[in-house]
């Protein structure tokens, strides 16, 4: 019997069906699947929707919270649940329930069963250059891993007055105190979150956080650390030549990140663009193994005629 090869790790928190549809998209005796499920979220309808037969892993759960540091506590213990496997997978891709592939399953697993590159976009340098949004995300104090400091959760009467004075302290906090210097004068690199990376890279980031606990600490207070966390240190390690999508390499095809299509570019819409059947020979003609984001209220068209180019009927 094959032993799997390629580790999704798969985010989860919404759209269990959407879940169900990727899986069986990717499953085959290559792939083996790690599952965290937000642990304000209730695990069950995902795993109703993992596939018979489907290798799964399911990992510890934290509180995900948008843009704070609890996100990379979930893709560690996704890593760290797929890195203590007997076997060694070649690849370990980062993927979530508003992704779907757009090239066949076969297409995929021959791409990361015989490449040498990192699957991970570098966009630019969190220097005094990088768009000031950017730079400041990196070097001022945010405070995102609570359900009162969040802007994304929901809030009213005391909770947002709670809010409000988190928010103000926030922004008086960062008018008083100087910027924060980067852990250990370490460069940062900032890029689309989603990645696939080879066995290799993983061991040698992991043995970096484990060998340095100041680097993680540092990101506590980081906002969007998921954009920042992994790909500076891709960037300053040994793997840097290997990255398949760096801003410093020149020209890039349009809207392709790592491994992914997505589209960060067209006007007038809340982006990244929510994809629909307008799409389709976008996505047909990228080079990318994967897309997003699919949402279930716009997207289902699309997807039933991704399914179909690739052989498949979906529900």
């Amino acid at each position: 019997m094959k032993k799997p090869q390629i580790a999704y790790l798969l985010l989860v928190y919404r759209q269990p069906m959407m879940m169900g549809r990727l899986m069986r998209a990717l499953a085959s005796p290559h792939a083996h699947f790690f599952i965290h499920v937000d642990r304000k979220t209730d695990a069950a309808p995902f795993l109703e929707q993992i596939p018979e037969g489907a290798t799964v892993t399911l990992v510890p759960r934290v509180r995900v919270y948008w843009a704070g540091f609890s996100q990379i506590r979930a893709m560690l213990n996704l890593l760290s649940a797929a890195t203590r496997c007997p076997q060694a997978f070649r690849y370990y891709c980062l993927l979530t329930c508003s992704d779907f592939p757009i090239k066949p399953r076969e297409e995929i697993e021959q791409l990361l069963l015989t490449s040498e590159k990192e699957f991970i976009s570098i966009d630019r340098r969190l220097d005094e250059s990088a768009p000031r949004r950017q730079w400041s995300y990196v070097h001022r104090y945010h405070f995102m891993d609570t359900a009162i400091t969040n802007p994304r959760v929901t809030a009213t009467g005391m909770k947002l007055f709670l809010r409000r004075c988190v928010s103000k302290f926030e922004d008086k906090l960062n008018l008083w105190l100087p910027r924060t210097r980067f852990w250990n004068g370490m460069i940062p690199y900032h890029g689309s979150t989603y990645w696939g990376l080879s066995h290799d890279c993983v061991a040698q980031v992991l043995g970096f956080i484990r060998q340095h606990p100041g680097y993680s600490r540092y990101f506590r207070t980081v906002q969007d650390a998921d954009e920042t966390f992994f790909h500076t240190l891709v960037r300053n390690s040994s793997f840097a030549g290997r990255i398949s999508h760096d801003f410093e390499a020149g020209d890039r095809p349009q809207n392709e990140y790592g491994l992914h299509y997505i589209d960060w570019e067209t006007p007038g819409v809340y982006l990244p663009k929510t994809l629909d059947e307008t799409d389709l020979a976008r996505l047909l003609a990228s080079s990318a193994c994967f897309a997003r984001k699919f949402d279930e209220s716009v997207s289902m068209g699309l997807l039933r005629r991704l399914a179909a180019q690739n052989g498949m009927a979906i529900a």
